[in-house]
């Protein structure tokens, strides 16, 4: 046992040798090279910098889409562009991504207030092209109108009133209107005396998609005009609309005047079938899209305060071209009391282009051996606003308008009315225009 410990505790030559020999050994290390900490800097740095842009972007991104500033900017844009008239616009919230609110905008000649339009949000509008206004609210809108003319300079360029869009050119897939609800709408003319007042305009579920439309439910009542929606009952047809003007709507109207009408969209085609004035005037397209009417015994006095037609006969086809830049009203024939004698229609084509804001026509002729009498009809186009007619009576040999008047309505000169006639002829006066030269020279037609 002594002898193992010693051998144990003896010196080991090898690992003294091993030992010695390590320490001799230098050992041989790869120095780091004196740019890589460098480097390491510039990558911080730069990752840094590249967050601080995210974050800068995300943050801009939020103020812009879920923010009011926006919205608030071009509100005060819209202030300074209407400071002419004292435009102000208070409460404006709200954001692009989602919808605006607008508590109330006021001007000189009216008010809107309680403004909200929600919809499915840009990014939806922009990569999947749909629109989905869930909501567009006017709690209130009142408008004076007196005076309002509007811009018509541009009117060459615009797209006529009964273009439909073709669904591969329209920018949208889908358009849809889940809400929209119109309060309180009064809209006067102060010049006219024309007032309308609506309390409440209900429109949902309006959809257009892929060249397919549904119209959805439309209501309105008021004590001047009603708009009922409901489901056509006639096969191939969509929706029935009827519409109710009321006398309150213009001091010139007589009678309620009913208008009935079932409407259909198959593709990127409009059909429809109408009747009015108690069923006197009908209307319906073809499957070719001309559009016949037809007036059987329409006395337009019945409805109206004003020295009009009575006991109207007419048969016409309307039809334009696929791209609407021109149209043409094909005029069949009929004929119609007014005054004291009886007018023939004249059988005639009339063509019309899109950039063509006037049109005066020959309607009817009244033959008479001493005394030849002519209707002359003018509509005006007036662009944005709804075209106007008016109309003319001229006369074979040629007299001043009010002697053509007298002769029409009194067989007498004018000049030879008692006071109450001289009264009368005032009144009725007030109904025709007085023809200018062209209409004078233009109205001698002959009867096809």
């Amino acid at each position: 046992m002594n002898d193992d410990t010693e051998s144990e505790l003896a010196p080991n030559p090898y690992a003294n040798n091993s030992m010695k020999m390590v320490a001799d050994d230098p050992v041989e290390r790869n120095p780091v090279p004196s740019g890589r900490s460098g480097c390491g800097c510039i990558i911080r740095i730069l990752l840094g910098l590249m967050l601080l842009a995210l974050i800068v972007i995300g943050v801009i991104y939020y103020v812009v889409m879920h923010t009011s500033w926006p919205l608030r900017s071009v509100a005060e844009l819209i202030e300074k562009a209407g400071a002419d008239v004292d435009l102000q616009l208070k409460g404006v919230s709200g954001s692009i991504s989602s919808g605006m609110q607008v508590e109330s905008m006021v001007w000189k000649t009216g008010q809107v207030s309680d403004v909200r339009i929600k919809y499915n949000g840009i990014a939806d509008i922009l990569y999947s092209r749909r629109l989905i206004l869930t909501e567009i609210h006017v709690g209130k809108a009142h408008l004076n109108v007196t005076g309002f003319q509007p811009d018509s300079t541009d009117h060459e360029e615009t797209i006529p009133a009964n273009t439909i869009v073709h669904h591969e050119d329209s920018p949208l897939k889908l358009l849809q209107i889940d809400r929209l609800s119109l309060n309180d709408i009064e809209i006067r003319n102060d010049a006219t005396g024309f007032q309308l007042s609506i309390p409440t305009i209900l429109w949902t579920g309006f959809k257009a998609e892929s060249g397919k439309i549904e119209f959805g439910e439309l209501t309105a009542n008021s004590d001047r005009l009603t708009i009922e929606t409901t489901p056509s009952k006639l096969p191939d047809f969509q929706r029935h609309i009827q519409v109710a003007i009321f006398p309150k709507l213009h001091s010139r109207i007589r009678k309620t005047i009913p208008v009935s009408m079932d409407i259909a969209f198959l593709g990127d085609k409009f059909r429809y079938t109408c009747s009015a004035f108690d069923g006197k005037l009908t209307s319906m397209t073809l499957p070719d899209q001309s559009a016949i009417s037809q007036c059987q015994g329409l006395n337009l006095e019945d409805y109206f305060d004003a020295a009009l037609p009575r006991e109207l006969i007419l048969n016409t086809v309307h039809t334009s071209n696929p791209d609407n830049t021109s149209s043409s009203l094909e005029i069949r024939g009929g004929s119609f009391k007014l005054g004291r004698r009886t007018f023939l229609i004249i059988p005639q084509k009339i063509h019309r282009t899109a950039k063509e804001n006037r049109a005066t026509v020959v309607l009817a002729t009244s033959p008479d051996d001493a005394l030849v009498m002519n209707y002359v009809m003018t509509v005006n186009d007036h662009g944005n606003r709804l075209p106007t007619i008016s109309q003319q009576v001229t006369s074979n040999p040629p007299m001043n308008p009010r002697d053509t008047l007298a002769q029409l309505f009194f067989a007498k000169l004018a000049a030879d009315l008692s006071e109450m006639e001289q009264q009368e002829l005032d009144k009725i006066s007030e109904s025709f225009d007085s023809p200018t030269e062209a209409d004078e020279t233009s109205a001698t037609p002959e009867l096809q």
